[in-house]
């Protein structure tokens, strides 16, 4: 038995199935999620965790936000 042969659509079949499935994205500390938004970690800690509905969470002292939730945050 001949296999078709292996096309670039045909590869990103093949590596979509087989990839498992990932979950959103999380960014841990001040740090990168201030490199992410460009800002400081200051604005993150002071103003960004504070305002409602902001994704950015304190979790065992940590912060930390889910990356797709913040760029809406920041999406006109």
């Amino acid at each position: 038995m001949t296999r078709p042969p292996l096309t670039p659509a045909r590869a990103d079949r093949i590596l979509q199935a087989a990839a498992p499935a990932r979950g959103p994205k999380i960014l841990w500390g001040a740090a990168a999620i201030a490199g992410r938004i460009g800002r400081s970690e200051d604005f993150v800690r002071r103003t960004l965790s504070k305002l409602p509905g902001s994704p950015v969470k304190k979790v065992a002292g940590q912060f930390c936000a889910c990356e797709e939730e913040l760029m809406k945050l920041f999406r006109p």
